[in-house]
C-alpha cells in the first residue's frame, strides 16, 4: 500500500508503483477530504480501479460520510481500516459506521479488523469494541474481512505489543477457520499473493 498525493495524478509514478508490487493506496480522510474530492482524485480512483487496486481508507467515526459518494460512484474495492473507527461510547446508529456498514453488501469493501486499541476505552480484550467489531463481520462476512496488527503503533501515547493485538483477534472470531480466512486466505486474494 502506497501514500500518494491524491490532489496530483502522476501515472508513470502510479505505473512504476504497480511494477513495484503496490497494490493499493491509503487515504487518511481524519485529516480532512479536500484533496479526495478533487478532479484529480477522481482520475486517480479511475486509475486504480481498472489497475485492480484497492483504496485503504483510514476514518474515525464520521469522517468517512461526506466522502462515500466520491467513494461509491468510484467503483474502486475498498478497505476500511480499523472497522471505521467508531465512537464506542456513542450511539449504534452513528452516521459514519452506518456508512461503513452500507457498502457491505456491494462485494468491492473489505473491512480491517485492526487498531483495537485506538478505538476502545478499556485495555485488553477491548471489551467495548467486541460489539462494533461483531457487526462488521455480521455486515461484510467473514469473507471479506483481514487483520492488521497496525505496526509500527504510530501517533499513540502507550506501549503497544503485538501479541494482544493478536489475541485480541482470536476472542473477536474464535472460530479457527474463520480466522483462518481472515488472517491468510482474505489478503491473499486482496493483496494478490499466495
Amino acid at each position: 500500500i502506497a501514500l500518494v498525493d491524491p490532489s496530483t495524478f502522476n501515472e508513470p509514478l502510479l505505473r512504476h508503483l504497480a511494477d513495484s508490487g503496490i497494490v493499493g493506496v491509503r487515504f487518511n480522510l481524519a485529516l480532512g477530504i479536500g484533496e479526495l474530492t478533487a478532479n484529480s482524485s477522481a482520475r486517480l480512483l479511475a486509475w486504480m480501479k481498472e489497475a485492480g487496486w484497492f483504496l485503504d481508507i483510514h476514518s474515525i467515526a464520521d469522517d468517512l460520510v461526506p466522502a462515500m459518494p466520491l467513494l461509491e460512484k468510484s467503483g474502486v474495492k475498498l478497505l476500511f481500516d480499523h472497522f471505521g473507527r467508531p465512537d464506542v461510547l456513542g450511539r449504534p446508529d452513528q452516521i459514519g459506521f452506518a456508512a461503513l456498514l452500507s457498502v457491505a453488501d456491494k462485494g468491492n469493501a473489505y473491512a480491517k479488523l485492526s487498531g483495537a486499541f485506538r478505538t476502545s476505552n478499556q485495555d485488553e480484550p477491548f471489551e467495548d469494541v467486541a460489539p462494533w467489531v461483531q457487526r462488521v463481520i455480521q455486515a461484510f462476512g467473514v469473507e471479506r474481512c483481514v487483520w492488521g496488527s497496525d505496526w509500527p503503533f504510530v501517533n499513540i501515547g502507550r506501549r503497544v505489543d503485538y501479541g494482544p493485538q493478536f489475541e485480541w483477534l482470536s476472542h473477536c472470531v474464535p472460530n479457527y477457520h474463520d480466522r483462518n480466512k481472515i488472517l491468510w486466505e482474505n489478503p491473499a486474494r486482496l493483496f494478490g499473493f499466495g
